[in-house]
């Protein structure tokens, strides 16, 4: 699915003299502008490929996968301790859609493509604050946990709060952010896991 990603984003790049990571960062900003690069945005999971396929080539990322949604081999975060479905209270908290490595840090990630305002779109916004929430009691030194909002809504307020200014995102992390717990956008990833994760832990073998 990577290479797949790749050749659209280069062959685009070519036809009209674009740079790729103008354009990565446009289709997570611009919902419109993303749909020319898929055949049915409707159905597939349209924006977390891209996020994935935009994560794994960053610098100093290793070993990155997508983790199943479901089934044995799903991986959950629950009060900070991670588990598969055998281990944990199913449905208590979304999967980890993601995992790689930085700098010997073990890197887990929920990621939510949000657009509208609306029911289903709150209710993904509750699943990425529940997972982040839960990753919050997490107390182990080389695993972190990013809750990854990409799209409109959550740069808008949050409201309701005793600071009106706070986006969505600012909100999340008001809330639940710790040492090894933040939300953010998948732009901002690579910049806080470079002035964050320094390899103060060995690498996992």
């Amino acid at each position: 699915m990577i290479k797949i990603w790749k050749l659209k984003f280069s062959n685009f790049s070519a036809k009209y003299e674009i740079p790729i990571l103008f354009i990565r960062n446009k289709i997570l900003k611009d919902n419109i502008f993303a749909i020319q690069f898929a055949k049915d945005p409707s159905k597939q999971t349209f924006h977390q490929n891209l996020a994935s396929e935009f994560i794994a080539s960053m610098e100093g990322v290793e070993n990155f996968r997508v983790l199943p949604a479901n089934g044995k081999n799903a991986l959950y975060i629950i009060d900070g301790k991670l588990g598969n479905e055998n281990e944990i209270v199913k449905g208590s908290s979304k999967s980890i859609d993601f995992y790689w490595c930085y700098n010997g840090y073990n890197c887990y990630a929920a990621h939510k493509y949000t657009d509208i305002d609306g029911g289903s779109q709150d209710n993904q916004y509750a699943d990425l604050m529940n997972f982040l929430k839960n990753a919050s009691f997490s107390k182990e030194e080389k695993n972190i946990f990013f809750a990854i909002g990409d799209g409109d809504y959550y740069q808008r307020k949050h409201t309701k709060t005793k600071n009106e200014n706070n986006n969505k995102i600012e909100y999340m992390n008001s809330l639940y952010k710790t040492k090894h717990s933040i939300a953010l956008t998948v732009n901002e990833l690579e910049l806080w896991m470079r002035n964050n994760l320094k390899g103060a832990v060995q690498k996992p073998k």
